[in-house]
């Protein structure tokens, strides 16, 4: 494993949106971890489920990276599957995989024939948290409704449209050089006020 290969694993870690968006749209069943960011403002890393509900906090998809997608070995149930996981993420890491060890306040995202469900690594096994992920329809997926003569909600077609514009803004604000983005203090004037 060389410098190169390294580096794009690394480099997967900039691509959050992408690599979810083909983890939500992949066909066969499949899994994903994700680790509380570095930058989590409500410092939850390590933290059990009953530590969050005592500060009355939730795991938020915002605190979170993405860290890890791969096909769901086979295994009797969801249970099991996350059982496996764990070991598999604290025993014998892919080589792919460069991020620390499984641990609690880790997520575990299974899609399972078409079902996705997600699970809190808590300090004795797993807690299952709906709404983890949020899947909301894309403009393009609401278009494909219409088109099939399916009727939408108007509310789910402007929320669509203000994600993507707003995507659309920060893509723009990422692209442009620091420089540009940075705002200039006005200049102090020379002369003392009297």
């Amino acid at each position: 494993k060389g410098p190169d290969f390294r580096q794009a694993v690394a480099d997967r870690m900039n691509h959050q949106e992408d690599r979810e968006r083909a983890f939500l749209d992949h066909a066969g069943d499949c899994f994903a971890i994700y680790q509380v960011s570095r930058e989590d403002p409500q410092n939850a890393r390590f933290m059990s489920m009953d530590w969050l509900k005592s500060h009355g906090l939730s795991p938020e998809r915002s605190s979170y990276e993405l860290a890890y997608t791969a096909p769901l070995p086979a295994a009797p149930s969801i249970g099991a599957a996350l059982e496996n996981l764990f070991e598999t993420f604290n025993l014998d890491h892919p080589a792919d995989y460069q991020r620390p060890s499984m641990s609690v306040s880790d997520i575990v995202a299974i899609r399972q024939d078409g079902v996705l469900s997600c699970h809190y690594c808590d300090s004795v096994g797993f807690v299952e948290i709906p709404d983890f992920i949020s899947q909301k329809p894309t403009v393009a997926e609401l278009e494909a409704q219409v088109q099939e003569g399916q009727t939408i909600s108007l509310m789910d077609l402007a929320d669509a449209v203000h994600r993507e514009k707003k995507k659309s803004v920060v893509a723009q604000l990422k692209s442009q050089p620091a420089q540009e983005r940075k705002k200039t203090a006005p200049k102090k004037s020379a002369e003392k006020e009297r």
